[in-house]
C-alpha cells in the first residue's frame, strides 16, 4: 500500500506511542466511537466526555490526552488525514453535508446499540484491510470506499434523526443548519431561497441574513453550490447529454441550465466537460 492515510485504534492502544502521535499530528482529524464505559478527552481549553453509544469528532491538534478511563471502557478510533476527504470516492454533496455535520455537532449521543454495532463493524473492515498481509488489486480504492461507506452511514443516520434538536445552537446556526439539510433534500426540484425560507416560516431576507452571518455566503450561493456539485458529477462521470442533465436537475431546458452553469463556473457545461477529458 501507499503511505497510510487512515489509522484504526481501540482502547488497547490508548498508551501506545503510535496512537498518541497520530492523535496529535496537525494533519489528522479524529473520530471517537465509544461503545461502552466512559473516559475524558483533554483539550487545550476544555474536557470532552466520551460516553457509551456516542461519537465525537475532533479537528487536527485538538486531542491532548485520554484520562479518567473506566474499567469497562471500549472504543474505536478512526484517525484520518483531512486531505483524504478530497480524494475519496463520494458524491460531493454528501461530503458537503458531512462537513457541515461535523462542524456543528462535535458530539453525538443516543445512538442505538444496532447503529453503533454497524459503525463499529465498518471501522473493523478498514482495520482488517490494513492488516491484510498480502497485496490485493485496487487496495487503495477499496480503502477509500470503505471510508466513504462510513461517512454515508453516519450522514444517513443523521438525516433520519433530528440530532440538531438535541444540541444547543444559536438561532442563526439553527436556521443555517436546517437550511443546509433542506437544500440537500430538495435542491434538485427547488432552487429558490423563498421555498427554504417558507419551510422555516421566515422571510427570504431573514434567511439570507442568518445564513450569511454563519457561512459568509448567501442562501442563493449555498443552493447553487449543491446544484453545481451535482451538475459536475453528472458531467464528469456520465455520458448523458447536456439536455438530459438539464432535465435531471429540473431545469426547463438546456439553455437555462447552461446559462446557470456558466454563471457559477465561468464555463459552459460543454466546455467544462471537455476540459476534464
Amino acid at each position: 500500500m501507499q503511505q497510510k492515510k487512515l489509522w484504526v485504534f481501540t482502547e488497547r492502544n490508548k498508551d501506545d506511542e503510535s496512537f498518541l502521535d497520530a492523535l496529535q499530528n496537525p494533519e489528522n482529524a479524529v473520530i471517537f466511537l465509544t461503545q461502552n464505559g466512559e473516559a475524558q478527552i483533554v483539550q487545550k481549553e476544555e474536557t470532552i466526555s466520551l460516553l457509551k453509544n456516542s461519537i465525537v469528532f475532533f479537528e487536527p491538534s485538538q486531542v491532548k490526552s485520554i484520562e479518567q478511563i473506566t474499567p469497562d471502557f471500549e472504543m474505536k478510533v478512526l484517525v484520518y488525514q483531512q486531505s483524504f476527504l478530497t480524494v475519496i470516492n463520494i458524491k460531493l454533496n454528501k461530503l458537503k453535508v458531512f462537513k457541515y455535520f461535523i462542524h456543528y455537532f462535535k458530539e453525538l449521543s443516543d445512538f442505538t446499540d444496532q447503529e453503533m454495532d454497524l459503525l463499529s463493524k465498518q471501522i473493523d473492515s478498514i482495520k482488517c484491510l490494513q492488516d491484510f498481509q498480502e497485496k490485493i488489486g485496487f487496495d487503495e480504492k477499496v480503502l477509500e470506499n470503505l471510508f466513504s461507506a462510513l461517512i454515508y452511514t453516519v450522514t444517513g443516520i443523521y438525516l433520519q434523526n433530528d440530532f440538531f434538536e438535541q444540541h444547543k445552537m444559536s438561532r442563526a446556526d439553527e436556521i443555517t443548519f436546517q437550511f443546509t439539510k433542506n437544500v440537500f433534500q430538495n435542491f434538485i426540484t427547488e432552487k429558490s431561497p423563498k421555498f427554504y425560507a417558507d419551510l422555516q416560516h421566515i422571510t427570504s431576507r431573514h434567511l439570507t441574513s442568518m445564513v450569511k452571518s454563519v457561512t459568509g455566503k448567501t442562501a442563493t450561493q449555498i443552493i447553487a453550490e449543491f446544484v453545481m456539485n451535482e451538475a459536475k458529477i453528472l458531467l464528469n462521470s456520465t455520458d448523458k447529454t447536456i439536455m438530459q442533465i438539464a432535465d435531471e436537475l429540473n431545469f426547463g431546458d438546456s439553455y437555462t441550465f447552461s446559462h446557470y452553469f456558466k454563471r457559477y463556473s465561468g464555463k459552459s457545461p460543454a466546455l467544462y466537460r471537455s476540459s476534464k477529458i
